[in-house]
């Protein structure tokens, strides 16, 4: 047990002598009632010192800046993953950017109309496989990736 839990718990042995004053014109059944609340609040202090330092603790690992930078590393990555699924599931307008040259894409015209498209570059769009020039296309999605064997 620690300095700061025997100290509290003598603050509260202490602060008993003010009631033992009034003990005399309490009886028996009262007293014993007493006892136990004391005992009772005594055990509560020392769970409660006990949880206070495990905080404590954990607040010094906290502190540290191994764990700081792990944890700011972990925070980083997990970031970048949830930025690039958010890209893959949204549409991105041709004026924000385009796909690599040669990328198959999901693409959206102003003829409210989706495809599946590769970009050529220079704004130059082909459909699928009919190898027709896709115009005005004004949005575009990265596909998901082709299904893995056990898919």
């Amino acid at each position: 047990m620690t300095n700061k839990a025997i100290e509290a718990i003598n603050r509260i042995k202490t602060s008993g002598g003010a009631v033992r004053l009034r003990l005399d014109k309490l009886g028996a059944v009262e007293i014993d009632r007493l006892r136990t609340l004391g005992r009772r609040l005594e055990a509560n202090a020392i769970i409660l010192i006990s949880e206070l330092e495990r905080l404590e603790a954990e607040v010094a690992y906290w502190k540290t800046d191994a764990t700081r930078a792990r944890y700011e590393n972990h925070t980083q990555e997990g970031v970048n993953l949830e930025l690039k699924i958010f890209d893959m599931h949204r549409w991105i307008s041709v004026s924000e950017r385009l796909p690599e040259k040669s990328q198959m894409t999901m693409t959206f015209n102003v003829y409210n109309t989706m495809d599946v498209g590769i970009y050529w570059g220079k704004g130059k769009w082909n459909n699928g496989g009919n190898r027709r020039l896709a115009e005005n296309i004004t949005h575009w999605q990265p596909l998901p990736p082709p299904p893995q064997e056990g898919d």
